[in-house]
């Protein structure tokens, strides 16, 4: 999201998580914050190691359901990435 708003040439591109979430948000590239706090929940758990193998189901059952939700905002960003002008 920062590099984003950063070729958008945001002043808030380098402000807090929540300035820059809200500036997605209003963007309509994600939704709520509590989701996106969810996701990222979930990027987190993946880089750990548990050897429960009720937590790796648990976090595996979470990617899954979050899977088209997250592929929804990368194409977002596509679409959104697409309408910027050529800076080059």
């Amino acid at each position: 999201m920062r590099a984003f708003a950063r070729t958008q040439l945001e002043p808030k591109a380098d402000g807090t998580f929540h300035e820059l979430h809200a500036l997605m948000q209003k963007q309509g590239i994600v939704g709520e914050p509590r989701d996106w706090e969810r996701q990222r929940a979930l990027r987190n758990a993946v880089s750990h190691e548990y050897p429960d193998p009720d937590a790796i189901a648990d976090i595996l059952n979470g990617i899954h359901a979050a899977t088209p939700e997250i592929l929804t905002i990368a194409e977002r960003f596509d679409e959104a990435a697409k309408r910027l002008p050529n800076l080059g």
